[in-house]
């Protein structure tokens, strides 16, 4: 089998497969001891840091932080963190929201309501998945 590329270069079907089992080999040698095992945390705790984080910076006001699809109406002040998740530059995109008192912001997380996909800290009425803030 003969695979042809975009660019019109030609390769066996085992030299490609063979190409590959290269290129892996040598990604995984150039990153060994890049990632101290233990310093990498779960999702959950990276969530809570980065809320506790704005909390402190923020004490009078309330935070939200979330991971996946949410929706969000009122007044509040936008911060997009991008962690990097990968050595080849991928990111993992957080929404972090800072809520002052007395705005009438609603906070809308569009899946399931546990804190493995968000964090939230401050003055609030919480609905399920909906927050009030106060």
């Amino acid at each position: 089998m003969v695979a042809v590329t975009e660019r019109g270069v030609t390769f066996e079907a085992g030299e490609v497969q063979k190409s590959v089992g290269m290129l892996y080999q040598t990604i995984q040698r150039a990153t060994q001891g890049l990632v101290d095992p233990g310093s990498i945390i779960s999702k959950e705790e990276y969530l809570k840091r980065l809320c506790n984080h704005y909390r402190s910076m923020f004490p009078l006001s309330s935070v939200v932080v979330c991971a996946v699809e949410h929706r969000i109406s009122g007044e509040y002040y936008h911060i997009r963190h991008e962690q990097r998740s990968t050595v080849f530059g991928h990111t993992r995109r957080t929404d972090v929201y800072i809520i002052g008192r007395q705005l009438g912001t609603v906070f809308t997380i569009l899946g399931d309501g546990g804190y493995k996909n968000w964090r939230y800290s401050g003055w609030f009425e919480r609905n399920g998945t909906t927050l009030k803030f106060l």
